[in-house]
């Protein structure tokens, strides 16, 4: 539909109005233009699965100028090779990259360099639309921006379901050479993101168009992962389009436009506050107050010491590997201690050797507060070498291969305590039911295998082979009347009569006594010590 048209928008350009044409470009020159793989920080991507629909998989590219832990980094055209083979194409339902750059993990507080603004457009409802319609979509959005004189766009990403991600790129990114710096170059790009999506749906409502809307939620994140063009639409299974033809601008330049005129300074006064916040500032989270003991308790909590002792030899922990010391080493606390003595200790090293406020103390570990992580020793010291690079580690024990013929005695063993518990708990199953049915009003020599058929999930094979052990069972935990007794007029198969003699009367041979003359006997009872359980 889009290959063979020119999109055409007016659009505002100095102090007149003239028509900026976009065209279809490859996915070659949107590497070329966004200098995918060569960036000075990480860009990040990713995919979503079709199991859960979340976000996954996130791998880094770029050629940072610093040292970084993630040393394995990945092209554009690689990740999606990737995303699409055979073993994950039915899995993958869309993939998405970061505009912007990063020191390490995607993370509002680790931006490293801004490279453009965007706003991300839906359709209404999110509804997938048509060819011709999504084509009606792209005209409306155009007509806006040239009413609203807004800056041209430098490029058009089409989702493939009708949406639209407009690009305002830079020629240069914007990199942060400082915290203060952060603060007001991250102020200034939400501020100016804020504008740009308020013109944009003013003028959409002004000349009634109500097919599509802007996400400002997307629009106004600089850490969003957008969709990544060359990549397929989940819903459509449409390829994501890149237009390009418009002219790139810069952060300053953008912001000038739109009538923020005092520039982008580093003054501290402008900072936000940089103290930690104090221990008894940081609220306890709800956590669970009870812990299982750990089987590797011993060698973390040796491994917790020495740690310690490391952090109090060199001080501060150095910037890129602040959040991932917390995390581990509260991980550990909550391993080897309960959850409110790990939040005091953490909250220690905290103050003493890293710094963070309160907040990001709590969004750095909200999720190990909820989870505890139980990574295995090997994994620690995988974490403590390659990622941490610390001159810690986990004494790991060794274990000798077995050899076939043992490994076999130990599944036979195995396999024979697995057989002997199921078989004990089916007999106190069958048990259970034999004495439900008993209070429930049948009498002990009417109940047979096929009555128990019809009252549980157990097959007819199983009940007649544990049957003998039932009755046996039951006659040791149930009380067993005369009267009842007195019913069996012959033997049946698996019926009482075969496991009980009646007892010999008082006269000295088996004959019973008439009921009418039974009443100086008041009915002898066969009683045994356990009594009947209340089910």
């Amino acid at each position: 539909m889009i290959r063979d048209k020119v999109l055409v928008a007016s659009v505002y350009a100095g102090t007149s109005a003239r028509a900026t044409r976009y065209y279809l470009s490859s996915n070659k020159q949107f590497d070329v233009d966004w200098h995918i793989g060569k960036e000075e920080a990480l860009r990040w991507f990713a995919r979503a699965r079709l199991s859960d629909n979340k976000v996954s998989d996130l791998k880094p590219c770029g050629q940072p100028t610093y040292e970084t832990r993630r040393k394995k980094r990945i092209s554009r055209q690689e990740y999606l090779a990737w995303a699409y083979q055979a073993t994950h194409k039915t899995e993958t339902t869309a993939c998405y990259l970061t505009p912007n750059l990063f020191f390490d993990w995607r993370n509002t507080q680790n931006i490293k360099g801004l490279t453009a603004h965007w706003l991300e457009i839906d359709t209404a409802g999110h509804t997938p639309l048509t060819a011709n319609q999504s084509w009606e979509i792209y005209q409306q959005i155009a007509d806006c921006l040239g009413a609203s004189n807004l800056p041209a766009p430098t490029n058009w990403v089409l989702t493939g379901s009708g949406g639209v991600h407009l690009y305002w790129r830079y020629d240069q990114p914007e990199l942060v050479q400082n915290k203060t710096h952060r603060f007001t170059l991250l102020k200034r790009w939400k501020d100016i993101a804020a504008k740009l999506g308020k013109k944009l749906e003013t003028w959409r409502i002004k000349l009634g168009y109500n097919d599509w809307k802007v996400d400002h939620g997307a629009s106004n994140d600089p850490s969003r992962l957008m969709r990544m063009p060359g990549s397929q639409h989940n819903k459509t299974a449409r390829e994501v389009l890149y237009l390009t033809g418009g002219p790139v601008t810069s952060l300053q330049m953008l912001g000038k436009k739109l009538g923020f005129k005092a520039p982008i300074t580093t003054d501290a006064a402008t900072a936000p506050p940089s103290k930690a916040m104090k221990a008894h500032h940081i609220r306890t989270p709800k956590v669970c107050t009870s812990i299982a003991r750990d089987p590797a308790a011993d060698k973390l909590a040796k491994l917790a010491k020495d740690w310690e002792v490391y952090l109090h030899r060199h001080g501060q922990v150095v910037k890129g590997k602040r959040d991932l010391t917390l995390f581990h080493l509260y991980n550990i606390y909550r391993r080897i201690m309960p959850p409110q003595t790990a939040w005091d200790k953490i909250i220690q090293i905290n103050d003493k050797y890293i710094g963070f406020t309160g907040q990001q103390l709590s969004a750095y570990l909200s999720s190990s507060i909820k989870t505890v992580y139980r990574y295995t020793l090997k994994r620690l010291n995988d974490i403590l070498t390659d990622e941490l690079e610390l001159p810690l580690s986990v004494q790991l024990k060794s274990r000798e291969k077995l050899s076939p013929a043992e490994q076999q005695r130990r599944q036979s063993i195995s396999a024979k305590k697995v057989s002997k518990a199921r078989a004990s708990t089916t007999l106190n199953t069958l048990v259970e039911l034999v004495l439900r049915l008993c209070k429930a009003g049948y009498t002990l020599t009417s109940l047979t295998p096929n009555v128990l058929l019809n009252h549980c999930q157990i097959s007819r094979a199983t009940i007649y082979r544990h049957w003998n052990k039932v009755i046996k069972t039951v006659q040791q935990r149930r009380p067993i009347q005369l009267k009842e007794l007195l019913k069996a007029q012959h033997y049946s198969s698996h019926s009482l009569g075969f496991f009980i003699n009646p007892p010999k009367s008082r006269s000295g041979n088996n004959v019973l006594k008439e009921p009418a003359q039974q009443s100086s006997i008041n009915l002898l009872s066969v009683h045994c010590d356990i009594p009947i359980p209340d089910i």
